[in-house]
């Protein structure tokens, strides 16, 4: 398999097996059981809230509203996907664009893994188009970079609106400013780099020296200062997006909330759910504290309930289905009696 780029503008598989590559089975038994606990633990809140109001809150949410949710969650996904692409695009690999959204999607079904680290599911799939496991690990960690950056920005907007909170949201700022100029300038990068290498633990290390500065250099090469900026516009439009489906959920239960508020509170709450970094996509954080921060604003707790499992139904679900979706159409084209690739 290549590691460098001069080879990366083939779009051809690097192997010579005749085999697909394909989930381990206890990948797939751990995301099929973290499913299972989920849904089950939905339903014990479920049994032991007031069902009627939850009930009669669901009843109030339109048919149309739920198919707008679900649109607001794909342009998420497509708007992630054109920033992934241009990360490999710029490390100097070509995917074919069919064969690289399924990739990318398919990605989401190990979304239930903690810390999101099942997502590099991608990088098996990516290597049969010469694409390094060392790049497509860098362009995930510029992804989550990027993600965690832009999520943090909107979380900001919980408490933007209030003016007693302004010395919080700069002090917020100027910590992600610093954290973005530590990555995004080459120089300081560098620097830090050389600094953490003379520590005793690391100078006798060279092969890991070694590693991590060419590992470094992909992350740089993805990143990309020129581009930063515009990245992060799309990031902050595409979880906006999603934000804004709660803003609809709540317009359909009655509730007259400022949207920026409530944006403010789902990035809130998926920054809980990354807090809990064992926890497989967030579970139960990422609800509990979106509920929560939803009956501060003034919804009943049965209206926060179904807020937020919805909003979850429409967001996590929704991604693991497609990404269930399109890895069974990988291995079906790329199985031995299937469709080879082109």
């Amino acid at each position: 398999m290549p590691e460098e780029q001069g080879s990366t503008s083939a779009a051809q598989p690097t192997t010579e097996r005749g085999e697909a590559p394909v989930l381990p089975a206890h990948w797939r038994r751990g995301a099929v059981a973290v499913g299972l606990l989920a849904v089950l633990g939905y339903l014990v809140v479920v049994a032991l809230l007031d069902r009627e109001a939850l009930l009669s809150a669901l009843a109030r949410i339109t048919p149309a509203t739920l198919i707008l949710i679900l649109l607001l969650s794909l342009l998420n996904y497509v708007l992630r996907f054109v920033r992934w692409q241009h990360f490999l695009s710029r490390a100097g690999h070509r995917v074919p664009l069919w064969r690289h959204v399924l990739i990318y999607q398919g990605g989401f079904v190990m979304a239930l893994s903690p810390g999101r680290v099942g997502q590099a599911v991608r990088s098996v799939y990516l290597q049969w188009f010469r694409v390094p496991l060392r790049t497509s690990f860098a362009a995930l960690f510029g992804e989550l970079f990027f993600d965690l950056l832009g999520v943090m920005l909107l979380a900001l907007l919980l408490f933007a609106t209030e003016p007693e909170y302004l010395p919080y949201v700069l002090s917020g700022l100027a910590l992600m400013v610093a954290a973005a100029a530590i990555l995004l300038m080459p120089r300081l990068y560098d620097w830090l780099l050389q600094l953490l290498f003379r520590l005793p633990l690391l100078a006798a290390r060279t092969a890991f020296q070694e590693w991590v500065q060419r590992f470094s250099h992909d992350c740089r090469a993805v990143l990309g200062t020129p581009w930063a900026l515009v990245w992060l516009l799309l990031t902050l439009v595409a979880w906006a997006a999603e934000g804004y489906g709660v803003v609809l959920l709540t317009q359909d239960l009655g509730y007259g909330l400022p949207v920026l508020q409530v944006v403010g509170v789902y990035s809130m709450a998926l920054l809980v759910g990354a807090a809990a970094f064992l926890l497989p996509a967030g579970l139960g954080g990422m609800e509990a504290a979106m509920a929560a921060l939803l009956v501060v604003l003034g919804l009943t707790l049965a209206d926060a309930i179904v807020v937020t499992l919805l909003c979850r139904l429409a967001t996590l679900w929704f991604a693991i289905l497609l990404g269930a979706m399109a890895l069974t159409v990988l291995e079906i084209l790329d199985h031995p009696g299937g469709e080879r690739r082109a």
